[in-house]
């Protein structure tokens, strides 16, 4: 590899601290400025140094003045840059200033002191001098404060880390300190490497800045994500895969030198970089292939260590699936039980009125709060909806930058429950329910066991939560469908009892009316008679015989109607089809419009009708009332135009006349009957009450019927009856 190819592919050492860099220049939260500012400048510092490195590829073009200088700014750069590393975790760690200043008084003093008795600046000359039996000369001196220079800020940042990591509790900001704590010994670990100097080799440096790459990047990772994976885990995962990895490279390796040097009988030295670049590509392969064969076979690998056992006390929990409120007592309980929990609430999550409401359903103790809402765009409920596998801890909610948004009183909602952790509860995607526990007895913290097991439970706690609340509400449903047809029952065999009792007292005294009537008619008159002497028999006055007439009229006209009335009260549903019964209705007045010579025309505006639920008997008298009147108040010859169809969730039969039509003050009393006081009992069956009874048909049949009306143009009647649903 020429020059050129080593100076091309070193440059990309420096130019992955820039990219780090723009990485941080994505939109941060107010506050983050400052942090995101320092570590900037840091990245920026570190790329300085690694820039050095190129100066070695530059020799025999660039003047040995530039060069020099180039390798002493880049020599300093690496102190400035463990001063930025300790200003930026004192920022992030929130460190107080006064504890801040301390370790930094003394790395400036050290810095400026390095400088001084730098040999290649020759700022200062000291001779050497003796410590016991050890000599020291100057250059010994410089290297001991200039490594001491550039190890303390980094030590003092790892020190202030390590104490912060301990006093948070257990929280998904403990996992980024966690990380950055990770960051700062990998950075303590490149360095040793970044100060070995060597004249005219800089093997040692590129091996430092790769490692300082590697460190930068999981910090630059916990400065800007809140929510990253355990460290541990994700530590021993990559561990396995690496080792997997370069088993696979040595076999593979080792296999293709074998293979050349048996059967082809090829120079080894001369094939190796081939081999080996081969062998890396082909562990490469296998360790794609692996990773995909265990993203596909992961669903069916139990998520726990005990293979899959349920965590679930199901000898507890058995009554109590149909009833939430015991069913969550009793995980409560155990939640009590195996976790030594001082307080524990189940909430219940539902949507109303485009917000999200959190119910306490049941607790520990008695002291359940309100219920509280939140907006469905809420940090908090965000997170919980899009984490069903990760708790969440106040503590990061008061802490982490996702939370920063979530409105004042919110978060005072959360503050005043004085949870500790929320266990999100989720049946499929469906965010139904959270566990919001208390502390743990004698002040103990949970630990990320405690989070691995109470997420596994909140895994199959929810779908069973969820569906002991849906089948709760069917079995309330239920109920109140069951007590409602109850009374629906009652009171249809309440009114069929007391239809048959009007029936058969109308029958009973219908006769005796009249014959009572008639006494009465020819004893007054016999009376009068008496009374009056005279022979023949003598017509009672005007003024006694028009009102006895006149009641005599209404009596006959109240049982005739009542008869007609009394044919109205039982229905029998079956299937009916409309077009039968408009079909019947017709042929049944066709003598009648043949009479008057009055055509009636009928069309379908729509084609295969669905059936209904009716009383086709009933349904026959509605239409046949309708087709009555029109052609009864039709002139000769007229037409009336009958249309059917469907409209929406409605089939409709619409019959039109071009009659007398309907005065407009009469029309909104057509539906009264009864309204011609003048008619005779003989009569009496066209005396109004056609109009009513198609009413009382139709709304019996969960319908509706409409008029339009013309006074001397003619009168529509429309009847709508729904599709798909039982009247009653």
């Amino acid at each position: 590899m020429s020059l050129t190819q080593q100076f091309l592919l070193l440059s990309l050492l420096p130019l992955a601290f820039l990219v780090l860099i723009g990485q941080l220049q994505r939109p941060q939260r107010q506050h983050r400025s400052t942090l995101i500012w320092l570590w900037s400048l840091t990245l920026l510092l570190a790329a300085v140094w690694a820039s050095g490195i190129l100066s070695y590829f530059m020799a025999d073009n660039v003047p040995l003045v530039f060069l020099y200088n180039w390798r002493i700014v880049s020599r300093y750069s690496l102190g400035l840059f463990a001063a930025g590393v300790y200003l930026t975790s004192t920022t992030y760690l929130n460190t107080s200033s006064n504890l801040r200043n301390v370790p930094l008084v003394f790395y400036v003093l050290l810095w400026v002191g390095a400088i001084l008795l730098d040999p290649l600046l020759r700022i200062s000359q000291i001779g050497s001098f003796a410590v016991g039996e050890q000599v020291i000369s100057q250059f010994d001196l410089w290297a001991a404060i200039w490594v001491t220079s550039w190890f303390l800020p980094l030590f003092a940042a790892w020190l202030l880390t390590r104490q912060a990591y301990h006093k948070v509790p257990t929280s998904l900001y403990r996992n980024q300190i966690n990380y950055w704590f990770f960051a700062l010994s990998g950075f303590m670990v490149a360095g040793v490497p970044g100060i070995i100097q060597q004249v005219g080799q800089s093997g040692w440096w590129q091996l430092s800045a790769m490692l300082y790459i590697a460190a930068a990047t999981v910090a630059t990772l916990s400065l800007t994500r809140d929510r990253l994976p355990d460290l541990q885990i994700t530590l021993r995962q990559n561990v396995r895969r690496l080792f997997f990895v370069i088993l696979v490279f040595l076999l593979s390796l080792g296999g293709l030198l074998l293979l050349t040097q048996t059967e082809i009988g090829a120079d080894i030295r001369q094939t190796l970089p081939g081999l080996t670049l081969a062998a890396a590509g082909f562990s490469f392969l296998i360790a794609l292939l692996y990773r995909l064969i265990n993203q596909l076979f992961r669903p069916f690998v139990p998520l726990n260590e005990e293979g899959g056992a349920a965590l679930l006390p199901v000898n507890q929990l058995e009554g109590t699936l149909g009833e939430p409120r015991l069913l969550a007592e009793a995980v409560l309980a155990w939640i009590q039980q195996k976790w030594q929990s001082e307080d524990a609430w189940l909430v219940v999550v539902e949507e109303e009125n485009e917000r999200v409401w959190l119910r306490p359903q049941a607790g520990l103790n008695d002291n359940l709060p309100e219920p509280a809402s939140f907006t469905w765009q809420s940090p908090f409920i965000t997170y919980l909806q899009r984490n069903p596998t990760q708790p969440l801890i106040q503590y990061d909610i008061d802490i982490l930058n996702d939370f920063e948004e979530m409105l004042p009183n919110e978060r005072a909602i959360l503050r005043e429950w004085e949870r500790l952790l929320y266990l999100p509860l989720h049946a499929g995607n469906k965010l139904v329910g959270v566990l919001a526990l208390g502390k743990k007895q004698e002040h103990a913290t949970y630990t990320p066991n405690d989070f691995s097991r109470l997420t596994l439970l909140a895994g199959q706690f929810g779908p069973i939560f969820y569906l002991s609340r849906q089948i709760n509400h069917l079995s309330q449903t239920y109920q109140r469908e069951t007590s409602e047809h109850r009374h629906f029952i009652e009171r249809a065999n309440r009114w069929e009892a007391v239809s048959k009792l009007y029936g058969q007292y109308l029958h009973l005294i219908s006769p005796d009316l009249r014959k009572a009537l008639g006494i009465v008619e020819s004893q007054w008159q016999r009376t009068y008679n008496e009374v009056t002497q005279n022979e023949g028999l003598i017509t009672l006055p005007d003024h006694l015989t028009k009102p006895l007439a006149d009641f005599k009229v209404m009596m006959d006209r109240l049982i005739t109607v009542s008869g007609r009335i009394q044919k109205q009260s039982d229905f029998h549903f079956t299937e009916v089809r409309l077009d039968d019964v408009i079909r019947s209705s017709i042929g049944s007045l066709a003598a009648m419009a043949d009479a008057r010579r009055v055509q009636i025309d009928a069309q379908s505006l729509t084609h295969h009708l669905p059936p209904i639920r009716g009383d086709a008997q009933r349904l026959q008298e509605a239409v046949q009332f309708l087709l009555h009147n029109a052609i009864k108040f039709n002139k000769i010859g007229g037409k009336v135009e009958v249309n059917y169809g469907r409209q929406d969730d409605d089939l409709y039969v619409r019959v039109t006349d071009n009659g007398v039509g309907i005065a407009e003050e009469r029309l909104a009393v057509v539906w009264l009957g009864l309204i011609h006081l003048n008619q005779t009992p003989a009569t009496a069956a066209g005396m109004g009450l056609g109009l009513p009874l198609t009413r009382f048909i139709v709304e019996a049949h969960g319908g509706r019927v409409e008029a339009q009306s013309t006074h001397g143009a003619g009168s529509t009647f429309t009847i709508y009856l729904p599709i798909g649903r039982n009247a009653l």
